[in-house]
């Protein structure tokens, strides 16, 4: 997990100037690509991920139907139904 924590001392920091040299790029040619819902969407899924090795499996699997009936957007049926 050390390991882990200084990598990310240095991507992080790596991350944000590569995205303030794309958004300066963009400007610079008026050819702006950069689109801030990939960059949240990025930064949401390492933050999950970064939750998850925190606290643990086990704890996203005793909350998981809390969060379910609580914070999901929207629910998906089966779709496969089985008839006995």
């Amino acid at each position: 997990m050390e390991t882990y924590a200084n990598v990310l001392l240095i991507a992080l920091p790596s991350f944000m100037v590569l995205i303030l040299i794309e958004i300066i790029y963009g400007v610079w040619k008026k050819d702006l690509t950069y689109n801030l819902m990939d960059t949240i969407s990025s930064l949401s899924a390492g933050t999950t991920n970064m939750i998850k090795d925190l606290l643990g499996i086990g704890f996203i699997i005793i909350t998981y139907p809390y969060i379910l009936e609580n914070i999901a957007l929207i629910k998906l049926e089966e779709s496969i139904t089985l008839t006995l």
